[in-house]
């Protein structure tokens, strides 16, 4: 079987309570919990909305509790778009082209 040569030319994430990769990595090690429970700004409305303490029940979560990135902001120049164009995306999207 033929090996090929992988090179790994840099790493990146987007982690809960995590600026950097670094600091990941140190919350790791000192095994921080980072998880919360969820607040409207997490699903957009008030979460117990969505709560039901029932496995399976459909379109509901049956616990609140979750690693969520907050506080992230875009560095929205450099790219070849818009900045103020980049900045009104949903962060889901932000948060992909960041990493």
């Amino acid at each position: 079987m033929k090996q090929s040569k992988i090179a790994i030319i840099g790493l990146s994430g987007l982690f809960p309570g995590s600026a950097t990769l670094e600091e990941f990595w140190d919350n790791l090690v000192a095994k921080r919990d980072l998880t919360s429970l969820a607040q409207a700004e997490d699903f957009g409305m008030d979460p117990a909305l969505f709560y039901e303490d029932r496995k399976g029940a459909v379109d509901r979560c049956y616990s609140l509790r979750g690693g969520y990135v907050r506080g992230f902001e875009l560095d929205a120049e450099g790219y070849q778009l818009p900045a103020d164009f980049l900045r009104e995306q949903d962060e889901l999207f932000q948060w992909s082209l960041h990493v």
